[in-house]
Order: structure tokens, then sequence, then C-alpha cells
């Protein structure tokens, strides 16, 4: 006897990640950068995700970017930081590495962002389902020999 399952897995992808445009500080002061991201999916859900940051203390005056990367994910944030001198600073802050400026990605490469990360995510679906599979397999085979077990022992 042949049992088919037939599983239908609809993939939700990212449609948008929301943080907070801007974040202001003071030089030497390291920016308050908010912990969580909403990330919105194709299947109208929602639900907050870990930034992870790569945070630096600022120095100089000015407005930068600071990119992060969503956890457990490949998902790429980023939020505008507004650095203001702090008047209330009389000894001088030791140096550090140049923060990262902003600057511009090309769609192309956003695309190819999505893809990939669609990609991984579609690999785990079908490991899943086939997990399921080989399960639902298992299961049907022990229930056959059971039977077959019963049927000898009633003879």
């Amino acid at each position: 006897q042949t049992i088919t399952q037939t599983v239908h897995v609809k993939y939700a992808s990212v449609t948008s990640v929301s943080v907070p445009a801007v974040v202001y500080t003071t030089t030497g002061v390291e920016a308050q950068l908010p912990q969580y991201a909403t990330v919105s999916y194709s299947n109208k859900t929602s639900k907050k995700v870990k930034i992870i940051w790569d945070n630096q203390i600022f120095n100089k005056a000015g407005k930068y970017t600071v990119y992060g990367k969503l956890y457990q994910s490949t998902r790429k944030v980023s939020i505008r930081v507004e650095v203001k001198k702090n008047k209330d600073t009389t000894t001088e802050t030791p140096k550090q590495e140049e923060p990262v400026k902003k600057t511009k990605t090309k769609k192309k490469n956003k695309t190819k962002k999505v893809q990939k990360e669609e990609k991984s995510s579609f690999s785990y679906v079908i490991a899943l389902v086939i997990f399921i599979a080989i399960l639902f397999g298992f299961i049907t085979l022990i229930s056959f020999i059971k039977r077959k077990i019963r049927i000898k022992e009633n003879r």
C-alpha cells in the first residue's frame, strides 16, 4: 500500500527592515543604537530581530553611517549617526580609526544579497521537507511491520 503526501511550503521573504533614520550623539560618546529592528515579511507578518552593530565612538563631529546585520542572517542594515562636538570635553580623547563614512550601494548588489539570502532560506525549507518525508516513510514502515506481526500472531 502506497500513501502519497503533498506538502506545500510557502517561503516568506523579507519585504522591509525598519530602524530609526537617525541617532544623535556627541564626540567621544558611544552612539546608543537600537538593539532590534522590525522585519516585515511577504506573508504580511513581522517580528523584532536583534541587530549586531559595528558600533564605534566618534571623535569628530559629522554625519556617519554605521552598518550592522540582523542576528542569524546575512541581511545588512544601516543607520545614520549625527555627531555633535562635546563642549564639556577638557581633555583630548584618544584617536581611533576613522569611522565608516556614508557610501551609496548599487541596486545590483542589493539584489544579489537578497537572492543569496533567499537561496539559503530555500535550502533550509528543502531540508525540512526531505526530513518530513523521511520521517513519514519511517512511520509508515513501522506501521507496516506492526501489521505483518499482528497477522502472523493471529494465524
